[in-house]
């Protein structure tokens, strides 16, 4: 099994990158994050309109992500840099095969909007 991961933000700066998935019939996932080095993505499905987002490792981020729910988050780098943020959830869909979210980040008052999709697709 294959799973994509897909962010796009309100720039238009995308992330892309497949990897290969053993089961994706759990309510948690983890997977390498390709798109920063040592760093992994946990997946926690938590209901139908709740979801946490941890990455760990050279890059350290916890989000709770709650629909129509403003909640706080924290993200720390390998180098020192910390800060706390808010999160507005404004969208979670969770099927069999996709998972979406799109959310706002709040730093310091400046806001970017967030869409990631997971998709898992069987080898060929």
């Amino acid at each position: 099994m294959k799973l994509t991961f897909y962010s796009v933000d309100k720039f238009n700066e995308k992330v892309i990158f497949n990897v290969d998935y053993e089961n994706p019939t759990t309510s948690s996932f983890e997977f390498i994050d390709k798109s920063i080095k040592n760093t992994k993505i946990l997946l926690n499905i938590i209901d139908n309109e709740s979801v946490k987002f941890t990455r760990i490792g050279d890059i350290n981020m916890d989000l709770l992500l709650i629909l129509g729910k403003e909640t706080n988050a924290y993200y720390k780098n390998n180098i020192g840099l910390e800060f706390e943020f808010t999160v507005y959830t404004k969208y979670i869909s969770i099927s069999n095969n996709k998972i979406e979210i799109e959310y706002d980040i709040n730093v310091m008052d400046n806001k970017n909007t967030f869409k990631i999709t997971i998709m898992f697709h069987k080898n060929s």
